[in-house]
C-alpha cells in the first residue's frame, strides 16, 4: 500500500514537472547563455556544445571519458527524463552526481560550463539534482559562476528550510561571501551537515578535489 502511494505521488511530480517544463520553452534555463537566447537553440546545438566541453575536459582528466558513453552519448540525446521510471531516475541521478563532483575541481573552466549546459538542458540538473549541484560547486560560492548557476536553481519546499538564504543571495544578485556562510552554519546546523556530507561524497569517490576540504576547513566552526 505504501509503496503503491509512493509511486502516485512520484507520477503526480513528474506530470506537475512536465508542464512546467513545456511552459518554459520560450525561456530556457541556462548557464551559459540569456533564457531567451537558449529558447531558440535547439538540444543538437546544446549536445554538440555539450560534447565538446567533454572533449576538452577529457584532455584535462581521462576519467571524464566514462561519460561519453553515458551522460553524453548520442543514446540519451532525445530522452525526457520526466518519462523515465523512478528507477531509470535514480539510477541516471547517481551517474550525474558522480559527474558533478568529477567535475567540480575545473568548474570556472570554459569546458565545464558547455558540459553544465548539456546537463542543465537534457536532464534539468538544476531542478532535479539541485542539491547535487550545490554540493559539487558551493567552495566556489564567491564567484560569478556561482551564482549564475544559482539563479537558475529551482529550490523544492523541503529544501527551502535549508536553503532559504540563498534565495535571499540570489533575488539581490549578491555573492555569498564567506562570513554570511559561515554564519548561516552557525545558526542553521543543517547547512554545516549538508556541507559535511559533501565532503564525505568526494572522499568515496576518491576525487582529488582539495579546494573542498579546504572550504570545510574554513568554514567548520
Amino acid at each position: 500500500m505504501a509503496s503503491s502511494l509512493a509511486s502516485q505521488l512520484y507520477r503526480m511530480r513528474t506530470v506537475d514537472r512536465m508542464v512546467t517544463g513545456e511552459r518554459a520553452q520560450k525561456i530556457r534555463a541556462s548557464f551559459l547563455f540569456d533564457g531567451h537566447q537558449a529558447a531558440d537553440m535547439d538540444n543538437q546545438t546544446i549536445f554538440d556544445i555539450g560534447r565538446d566541453g567533454l572533449n576538452e575536459l577529457r584532455k584535462m582528466n581521462n576519467k571524464f571519458s566514462t561519460y561519453a558513453n553515458t551522460l553524453f552519448s548520442e543514446a540519451v540525446k532525445d530522452m525526457d527524463r520526466v518519462l523515465q521510471t523512478k528507477e531509470e531516475n535514480e539510477k541516471l541521478d547517481k551517474s550525474i552526481q558522480a559527474f558533478l563532483f568529477l567535475l567540480a575541481p575545473y568548474f570556472l573552466t570554459k569546458p565545464a560550463g558547455k558540459a553544465l549546459e548539456w546537463l542543465v538542458r537534457r536532464f534539468r540538473i538544476q531542478e532535479f539534482n539541485a542539491k547535487d549541484v550545490l554540493a559539487a560547486i558551493m567552495p566556489y560560492h564567491e564567484t560569478k559562476a556561482f551564482l549564475t548557476m544559482l539563479t537558475i536553481i529551482t529550490f523544492s519546499p523541503e529544501d527551502m528550510a535549508v536553503f532559504g538564504f540563498l534565495v535571499t543571495q540570489r533575488k539581490a544578485r549578491r555573492l555569498l561571501d564567506r562570513a554570511t556562510l559561515q554564519a548561516q552554519c552557525q545558526i542553521d546546523r543543517s547547512v554545516l551537515a549538508f556541507m559535511c556530507q559533501a565532503v564525505f561524497r568526494a572522499s568515496a569517490q576518491a576525487l582529488d578535489y582539495p579546494g573542498l576540504h579546504s572550504f570545510y576547513a574554513t568554514i567548520v566552526p
